[in-house]
């Protein structure tokens, strides 16, 4: 169990039971097009690449976006073990998250409307490696299960509001 993410975590709770507004967030990614189908993307401090594999007009110089949504549910699973085994100080030798999407590219290719562009089943499996009682590894994995935040945003509808501009110096939208 790390020292740290426990003193960190709990002085957050703290905190955030005098201060209710501490408890609100915004995270901002900002992606824009680069060669064939690669996006350079940039959060806070940190630039990454998204592209497709040369099979799918991309320069295989990245994971694709559908790789990286499965980045962000393994990273996020194991990062809410981490936290939440520290604050109940149960002990973690290991966690692996392993994740896989299905999916159909029909939708995405405009193929057939009725196919979802997007996964139709993710599967994932989480490897545990705990010295702890199997009752408190269950404990564990429920509390993980519930607040998950990338995990709860897959399960449960977000609402996405998108505002597009569009720039036409040949042509200015009025």
């Amino acid at each position: 169990m790390s020292e740290l993410v426990q003193r960190k975590f709990q002085g957050i709770i703290e905190a955030t039971k005098k201060d209710v507004s501490l408890t609100k967030g915004v995270f901002r990614v900002t992606s824009e097009m680069d060669e064939h189908v690669r996006v350079k993307n940039t959060a806070r401090d940190f630039e990454f690449i998204a592209d497709e594999p040369e099979a799918l007009a991309g320069t295989n110089l990245g994971p694709n976006p559908v790789e990286y949504l499965l980045a962000s549910l393994g990273s996020c699973q194991v990062i809410t073990y981490q936290v939440v085994a520290s604050l109940k100080g149960i002990q973690l030798n290991n966690v692996k998250v392993e994740t896989k999407g299905n999916i159909d590219w029909r939708g995405f290719l405009g193929i057939d409307e009725n196919v979802r562009p997007g996964y139709h089943k993710i599967e994932v499996e989480t490897i545990i490696d705990s010295d702890e009682s199997p009752e408190r590894i269950q404990e564990l994995i429920k509390e993980v299960e519930a607040r998950c935040p990338v995990l709860d945003n897959l399960i449960n509808t977000v609402k996405v509001e998108s505002k597009i501009s569009i720039v036409n110096e040949k042509n200015p939208v009025v």
